[in-house]
């Protein structure tokens, strides 16, 4: 296992990607730091706050999955280059600055937070 340097995982955030959207809010990651294997999706915070799971989709290339359906036994590959976009359903975000944390766990990597400080306007 190794670690990520904190200003990689702060570049994996896609810039002006956060978003409010009929259903809730989205937004996007591009891995720019190598290829990977999530096996699971831990959790999503806003403002300190977890947010259900069960109200998180993850959309990669052609996948649409439900961040419980991301497991040991069905990990979902995100190759270096390549972007997923991150759905929360039934919760907008204010205008303002706010803090997610997105708390991952890899095969190659074990446990992964992304921290990120983003502003929607």
């Amino acid at each position: 296992m190794f670690s990520i340097p904190s200003y990689l995982l702060e570049r994996i955030f896609v810039k002006d990607s956060l978003k409010n959207t009929e259903e809730g809010f989205e937004f996007t990651m591009k891995n720019v730091v190598d290829s990977g294997t999530l096996t699971r999706l831990m959790a999503v915070e806003l403002d300190g706050q977890a947010l259900p799971l069960d109200h998180i989709t993850v959309v990669a290339g052609q996948k649409t999955l439900s961040a419980t359906e991301i497991t040991p036994s069905a990990p979902l590959h995100f190759p270096v280059g390549s972007t997923m976009t991150v759905k929360v359903a039934g919760r907008k975000i204010e205008v303002g600055e706010h803090q997610l944390n997105i708390r991952v766990n890899t095969w190659e990597a074990g446990a992964v937070s992304i921290p990120i400080k983003v502003t929607i306007r």
